[in-house]
């Protein structure tokens, strides 16, 4: 009996995967319009196919059977014919995916070190989570947004995800093993992980960015969703500084409440809340703060969407009369430190959001 193993199918329905044949080799196969076919590389030992994507293009890995054992080389099949891809001076290539022509996965060098990378012509980029003892690229948005898996020197794996140059970690609350196995365009990340109650697959929610401003005439933070509120802000506020993604936000839902946010015109600072009784007191008692809508959602419980999800601390300025929110425990240690300047008052947990998928700011 044959052992099969699915690994991924495009929006016209073809399906890929691999199988063990009855000599235990792995070799893979592509079913499209109710036919399957085995998949192949020449003269290859075994083929292990990772995925497909929506062009039909199929990439994995191979061994010939001249190879020391546990070595292997990238492939990408399109329309049939292959082609090898192995990264320069590495002793194994394996090739996790494609996107928009760059080719992305993990490599093992001559000292038995194993690397992330991403491949656009003839050089690598190589991928390494700082601290770690092996990373592994797994996915690549349209964007840019790197994906992927690193083992820690205790030999624990977690998940990663890198943009414009800042790595950011996920792990599954209560796991004691996280791998991320890929990403799609709506920043959406699928994998595994290990509890004491065993292994587990998952898919993270729809997330959206909020993109964050400081206001460096008054030391305001400004939070926004809007993309179009983003650009404008840029175009037009020429005192607001970009500062990057801060956090994330699910879609409105049951697990879902609203955040309102205010900016008091006395002192330009924008406040936000998700209590309805403070939104109308607020309204009632405060003359200077003009309600501005609702900025995006919060979970309304803090185990809502147990994956990722983060509490911001909530700061207030008794100098400037601006308030800060932190989404990183260290940001929150320094603020409370001193490191943001004098007059910060910690007012304790704000809101519950979800880690940003495009990086984490630090102050």
């Amino acid at each position: 009996m044959l052992t099969y193993e699915l690994a991924g199918e495009n929006d016209s329905g073809t399906i890929v995967g691999n199988y063990l044949t009855s000599t235990y080799a792995g070799e893979g196969f592509i079913n499209a319009n109710g036919v399957t076919m085995p998949v192949s590389f020449p003269g290859s030992s075994s083929t292990i196919i990772s995925g497909i994507n929506e062009d039909g293009t199929i990439f994995g890995s191979y061994s010939l059977k001249t190879d020391p054992q546990g070595n292997t080389h990238g492939f990408v099949n399109v329309g049939g014919t292959f082609s090898t891809v192995d990264v320069p001076s590495a002793t194994s290539t394996r090739l996790q995916g494609v996107t928009g022509g760059v080719e992305f996965g993990s490599y093992t060098d001559a000292s038995q070190h194993t690397h992330g990378f991403l491949l656009s012509g003839s050089m690598p980029v190589t991928i390494d989570v700082p601290n770690a003892i092996s990373t592994s690229v797994t996915g690549l948005t349209s964007s840019g947004e790197v994906v992927g898996t690193y083992t820690d020197a205790s030999n624990h794996s977690h998940g990663f995800t890198l943009e414009n140059g800042v790595f950011q970690n996920i792990d599954y609350n209560g796991a004691t093993s996280t791998s991320i196995t890929g990403v799609n365009d709506a920043g959406q990340l699928v994998g595994n992980y290990t509890d004491s109650t065993g292994n587990h697959a998952f898919v993270t929610g729809a997330l959206n960015p909020v993109y964050r401003f400081l206001d460096t005439a008054t030391g305001d933070h400004f939070y926004t969703t809007n993309a179009e509120e983003k650009a404008n802000v840029l175009k037009t506020l020429p005192t607001y500084k970009y500062e990057g993604v801060a956090w994330s936000t699910p879609d409105k839902s049951a697990n879902t409440v609203d955040v309102f946010r205010f900016l008091d015109t006395a002192t330009g600072d924008h406040f936000y809340r998700t209590s309805a009784d403070e939104k109308a007191s607020i309204l009632k008692t405060l003359p200077t703060y003009h309600y501005e809508g609702v900025a995006f959602e919060a979970y309304n419980t803090p185990t809502a969407n147990a994956f990722g999800e983060v509490t911001l601390e909530r700061f207030f300025n008794t100098t400037t009369g601006v308030h800060h929110y932190a989404a990183d425990a260290s940001e929150a240690y320094g603020i409370n430190h001193g490191t943001a300047g004098p007059g910060w008052v910690d007012e304790g947990p704000g809101f519950t959001v979800h880690v940003p998928t495009t990086g984490m700011l630090l102050l």
